[in-house]
């Protein structure tokens, strides 16, 4: 009754937004599932006091700056889309980022952006890694940020 793999098949909403031919799902890994609880235990404040103290080592020579990319893991990526409400909304990374926005490009934002325009396979179909297609979002975020500060 239990499935022995790490791998979690998740129903889509829409059947555009990979290359495969079982477009209307996808695979993600089974651990993100777990990932509510998981930043709950660790608090937000507490993770934002390390990332904090982070970038004061990395900027304390005065010319370093302090870059903090998140890749959201494809669960979040595709939640907008998965047709089981208890796998929505999982992540905090959305709170996470506007507690660090002058060092926190939006990937997540972006990515979510990329996959509802349709482009195709922004994270491979079943594999937990960008495709091409977030490769450059991810590139084009960061260049996008970088100009800015």
């Amino acid at each position: 009754g239990k499935e022995p793999s790490k791998a979690l098949r998740v129903d889509l909403r829409r059947s555009d937004l990979f290359s495969n031919v079982h477009s209307s799902s996808s695979l993600v890994f089974r651990g993100d599932v777990d990932k509510a609880a998981k930043w709950k235990e660790m608090g937000l404040d507490r993770l934002s006091c390390g990332i904090e103290t982070l970038r004061k080592k990395v900027e304390a020579n005065g010319r370093t700056r302090f870059v903090l990319m998140v890749p959201p893991d494809k669960l979040t990526a595709y939640s907008p889309w998965v047709t089981n409400p208890a796998l929505q909304k999982l992540s905090v990374l959305a709170e996470l980022s506007k507690r660090h926005r002058v060092v926190m490009p939006r990937l997540d934002l972006a990515l979510t952006a990329a996959i509802d325009a349709g482009h195709p396979d922004v994270y491979l179909p079943n594999n937990t890694h960008w495709g091409i297609a977030g490769h450059l979002v991810a590139a084009r975020t960061l260049v996008e940020f970088m100009k800015k500060r």
